[in-house]
């Protein structure tokens, strides 16, 4: 499935149980989340 068209809907469900103020600007796909030498995730 296209990442645009995946973005898409994931957008248009969290519209749908979210305040408007809550729903994100922006959706990334990565691979691989960037870590911290202790296993956490780097939120930044």
């Amino acid at each position: 499935m296209d990442e645009a068209i995946l973005a898409q809907e994931l957008r248009q469900r969290v519209r749908e149980r979210l305040a408007p103020h809550e729903v994100p600007r922006d959706i990334s796909f990565v691979d691989v989340l960037p870590m911290t030498s202790t296993g956490k995730i780097i939120r930044a």
